[in-house]
């Protein structure tokens, strides 16, 4: 001390320090990019916190560069320990790397240094692991949280949840969402709210995802588990998910009860609430309903869109409510809202079905007017219904322009005329004209255009051929046209044997039958074997229908109720009780219970055998 006074130490420079912390950054990073890790010197360097969360975060060092330093740093225990801050930051590295297989290990290290990043750091880890499809990592994390007993905030699993959900990870997310509920559940008896409870944003994606992949089972349990759970609350959009769901399932109840409850709550129904009871009342038929809530709909504030109209219109007409689907129509003109291609093909339809023919006819003008884009479908329709109306002429004429300007023209269209064609009770005037033979040059031109009719026309045209007797045009067309252009089916063939056995062709039957089996016997099932067996018994081929009988069962079909009936009745009427004893037998030690007909059968065998035996008294 001089003069009284103290020696003060010389003050520490700050622009030093800041100089001494940049010229260290600048060696280490350099040393990081030149060599690596391996000329760095614990000794000469003073590892700390902010030096590492410095070179942690500089852009210009690589990424797995900046994982060895990270690793490098944890082998200096107990001089240097990672800190949370150094974990996160280290953990969004590997993320934005896509080092994800680095993760098991990392999360090892923390557990070691007794270390806890927070929330959002492990949210960060989860959506990373999902999103690249990681899901077992994902699991592995979860797991270290729930050892470590960390609890993700609801905003954290409302991500993790909707991630999983947009993978199609639905199982997983449903496994999680319980034990969240059940962890819940636990924790009510000291009347706390557990953090971890999901908000509605991923459960609603879940029940979206479920109704997407009609998993009804797994929506109906996890709707059942979420109304249990008194702290989770439905929004609007919840709400809305649900009726929808239930409606189209034909729970119409529950989602009449969802809608009362969400008012009682004092939710306001919204434009998509309204929309959805209004499809779901269309759809189970209860249109006059759907009607009432389209009015409660108007003097809710809320205007009806596109859809709404759309919806509306579609059901009136299905329910051939023709005068309210016009009056929609034009209150949809009026608003200002454009009619689109399945509004008008459902006005079309409603208005054919409802025998309003110049109605339609005015109505398609107007769609063409308006520049609305028809489809095949609109053409379909107004060519089906023509016919159905009685506008035979007009619908054919129709048909070729449309086929001559080779458009708007598909399978239906062809289907449609040929069962025109083909109708019952116009067959007979059809054949003189030549009109059968058309239907089968259609189908000829049809399936060499490439566009192939449904099997249901088909087995239209074979039928129409048989009921009236017209087997050599049946039998043609199954030869000629059955293999070359349209795959038949056992309808088919059914038709065909059926119409045989009422000729007594039944020697052609039998053809079929080898034919059938050279092509493997994949058509022969338990209608098939009736038909033949009843076709072959009504001729009095009774070892061939006996053969056919055996077949049936080495081939592992087992017959019927039918196919003993069928045995029973031909031998009965043919004289050979015997035989008819012996399948009644053979019915009932197989277990096969006998139905009317056989009581029928029996009754008939009885007075067979009473009269056989006055017969022999009398002889």
């Amino acid at each position: 001390m001089r003069h009284g006074r103290k020696t003060l130490s010389p003050p520490v420079n700050s622009a030093s320090l800041q100089l001494g912390s940049i010229l260290l950054l600048a060696f280490v990073t350099k040393t990081l990019k030149e060599s690596g890790t391996r000329n760095l010197d614990p000794r000469s360097i003073p590892i700390s916190e902010p030096l590492v969360l410095q070179v942690l975060g500089k852009n210009s060092l690589d990424s797995s560069k900046k994982l060895d330093f990270f690793r490098w740093c944890s082998s200096l225990r107990p001089i240097y320990k990672h800190t949370a801050c150094t974990y996160s930051h280290i953990f969004r590295t590997v993320c934005r790397a896509g080092f994800l297989e680095e993760v098991p290990s990392l999360l090892n290290s923390m557990q070691e240094d007794d270390v806890v990043v927070d929330s959002e750091t492990f949210k960060l880890l989860l959506e990373a692991c999902i999103k690249s499809g990681k899901i077992d990592f994902a699991i592995e994390i979860l797991d270290y949280m729930e050892e470590l007993g960390t609890s993700l905030s609801p905003n954290v699993y409302d991500s993790v949840l909707v991630s999983l959900v947009r993978k199609k990870q639905l199982g997983l997310a449903m496994s999680i969402l319980f034990k969240l509920l059940e962890a819940c559940n636990d924790n009510t008896a000291d009347n706390s709210v557990v953090e971890s409870l999901p908000g509605c944003v991923a459960c609603n994606e879940l029940l979206v995802a479920l109704r997407k992949s009609d998993r009804r089972s797994e929506f109906k349990q996890v709707f059942e588990r979420l109304k249990e759970q008194k702290e989770f609350e439905f929004d609007i959009y919840g709400y809305n998910i649900c009726i929808h769901a239930f409606g189209c399932w034909g729970d119409l109840h529950t989602s009449l009860r969802l809608f009362k409850e969400m008012k009682e709550k004092g939710l306001v129904p919204d434009l998509h609430t309204y929309n959805s009871l209004i499809q779901v009342l269309c759809v189970v038929g209860k249109v006059k309903d759907a009607l009432i809530v389209w009015e409660e709909l108007k003097g809710s504030g809320h205007e009806p869109n596109e859809f709404t109209h759309r919806i509306i219109i579609q059901g009136c007409c299905k329910s051939y409510r023709m005068d309210d689907a016009m009056k929609i129509f034009s209150e949809m003109q009026y608003n200002g809202l454009i009619p689109d291609t399945v509004v008008y093909n459902s006005l079309l339809n409603g208005m054919f079905k409802s025998r309003k023919v110049m109605e339609a006819c005015q109505l398609f003008e107007k769609m063409v007017q308006d520049g609305v884009r028809t489809s095949c479908w609109t053409h379909n329709i107004l060519i089906d219904g023509l016919f159905r109306n009685g506008r035979a002429e007009a619908a054919y004429t129709l048909f070729c322009d449309l086929k001559k300007k080779g458009k708007f023209v598909d399978g239906i269209t062809f289907s449609i005329v040929v069962l025109q064609l083909c109708r019952e009770g116009q067959i007979e005037e059809a054949l003189p004209k030549g009109k059968l033979n058309l239907a089968c040059k259609l189908f000829e031109i049809f399936t060499d255009m490439g566009v192939h009719p449904v099997n249901y026309t088909y087995n239209s045209m074979m039928s129409s051929f048989v009921k009236k007797g017209y087997f050599n045009q049946a039998w043609g067309v199954l030869n000629e046209m059955g293999e070359k252009f349209c795959p038949t089916d056992i309808a088919t063939y059914n038709v065909v044997i059926q119409g045989l056995g009422k000729m007594g062709r039944a020697d052609l039957a039998s053809t079929i039958l080898d034919k059938l089996m050279k092509q493997g016997g994949g058509y022969l099932d338990v209608v098939m074997y009736n038909t033949l067996i009843n076709v072959l018994g009504k001729a009095g081929r009774f070892d061939e229908a006996n053969m056919l009988f055996e077949q049936m069962r080495t081939s592992g079909i087992n017959p019927d109720v039918v196919t003993f009936n069928t045995l029973i009745e031909v031998n009965g009427k043919a004289g050979r009780l015997k035989e008819a004893h012996y399948f009644l037998k053979m019915m009932l030690d197989s277990g096969c219970t006998p139905n009317h007909v056989t009581d029928t059968t029996l009754d008939f065998l009885g007075r067979e055998i009473d009269r056989l035996k006055d017969q022999n008294r009398n002889q």
